[in-house]
């Protein structure tokens, strides 16, 4: 009779205990990591000026002046707000902004056509955490 091992993680007590939207976020700087190549990539960057936060802002490091944002969105609904949030620009004028978010959020297509104007790119990723 062969004896079933336990996994290594229950061994050692190590527990997950990151929330759902911790664990997106993470995997979202994976995506940003492998889509910006040549990009210094700072989560939770915040800004002195304007006392805001954008949850990943990246900058070329050959070109001062190719930036982006990035917010990343683990709701169940887009909403105005949250594209409001990741257009904003002052005072890192980023020359992409996105609003990254989960596989099972509702976008209508009002918000789609809102995001355009305001020229957020919406990035849906494949990956979901409940």
């Amino acid at each position: 009779m062969v004896k079933q091992r336990k996994p290594v993680k229950k061994i050692l007590g190590i527990i997950d205990n990151r929330t759902p939207h911790r664990k997106f976020e993470d995997y979202a700087e994976k995506y940003l990591k492998k889509k910006y190549t040549g990009f210094s990539i700072k989560p939770q960057h915040h800004s002195h000026t304007t006392s805001t936060y954008t949850d990943f802002y990246g900058q070329n490091k050959y070109d001062s002046k190719d930036r982006f944002t990035a917010e990343v969105k683990h709701v169940n609904k887009l909403t105005k707000t949250h594209i409001d949030q990741a257009a904003f620009v002052y005072p890192r004028f980023p020359k992409e902004k996105l609003a990254i978010i989960s596989k099972s959020t509702e976008v209508s297509e009002n918000l789609k056509e809102y995001a355009n104007k305001r020229k957020v790119k919406i990035v849906r990723l494949r990956e979901d955490f409940h």
